[in-house]
């Protein structure tokens, strides 16, 4: 996903397929630290050195991952 709207306000919905990684990466290009799988039945995994930054949960019932902290 690219150019993917940032907002401190609303939440913004994407679509993914189950992969073994995935990373937030800044508007400077530079990938953060902010990693997580999507696992074949749906459920996120943060990486460990992420947790400090993402956090999961749900909103009307869907999983979500909220970033928590600058990257």
């Amino acid at each position: 996903m690219w150019n993917m709207p940032f907002a401190l306000t609303s939440v913004e919905y994407a679509n993914l397929l189950p992969a073994a990684s995935f990373a937030l990466i800044v508007h400077s290009g530079v990938v953060s630290s902010a990693q997580f799988s999507l696992t074949p039945q749906g459920n996120y995994v943060v990486r460990p050195g992420a947790t400090s930054v993402l956090r999961q949960d749900t909103y009307k019932g869907m999983p979500r991952l909220t970033v928590t902290a600058p990257i």
